[in-house]
């Protein structure tokens, strides 16, 4: 099954070819404006990179936040259109719990956390135990000021977009990795 993934709602836009949940080939861009700019052409490449054309994707996956606002209608507006005009099904994915996927060989607490605006962070919490990985609470919006009242324990933290994240927290706290 091939699957064409986009990722728009960071700073990051992603764009990726899984065939049977192995990654075949991706594109990461991470500098101003390369959303609007580029998401079209990366798709393009990416499919050339792996030798198949839209015709031979099974289903599209998109990233629907939380995240910047601009960059998810850019990328839920580009997938909706390859998904109706080739009658693939999409699927639609949280950001946060994308994020948190990064860690699944982890066993204990994971702290996902997306930059929202000035001091403001979209942020959840997860328990992972060497693959199996659950959502342990609500998908909330912080003061990254507060940040160290929403994390009680040891933590993995995996962020993105979050500049100079070590002024709000401090590692001595609380077991922070």
């Amino acid at each position: 099954m091939n699957i064409l993934g986009i990722e728009t709602a960071t700073n990051v836009l992603g764009v990726a070819l899984t065939e049977d949940r192995r990654l075949i080939t991706e594109i990461r861009l991470n500098f101003k404006k390369a959303h609007a700019e580029k998401v079209i052409g990366s798709i393009e490449t990416v499919l050339k990179e792996a030798g198949i054309t839209l015709t031979d994707l099974d289903a599209v996956a998109v990233s629907i936040g939380p995240g910047s606002f601009t960059g998810l209608r850019i990328g839920l507006s580009t997938v909706k259109g390859l998904a109706f005009a080739n009658d693939l099904p999409l699927a639609a994915v949280n950001t946060l719990d994308s994020l948190a996927s990064n860690a699944m060989l982890w066993r204990g607490q994971i702290c996902a956390v997306i930059h929202a605006q000035a001091d403001e962070a979209y942020a959840a919490l997860y328990r992972s135990n060497h693959f199996r990985q659950e959502r342990i609470g609500d998908y909330e919006l912080l003061d990254l000021n507060e940040i160290r009242d929403f994390i009680k324990e040891k933590t993995l933290l995996l962020h993105s977009g979050v500049k100079e994240i070590g002024r709000y927290l401090s590692a001595a706290d609380n077991g922070l990795i």
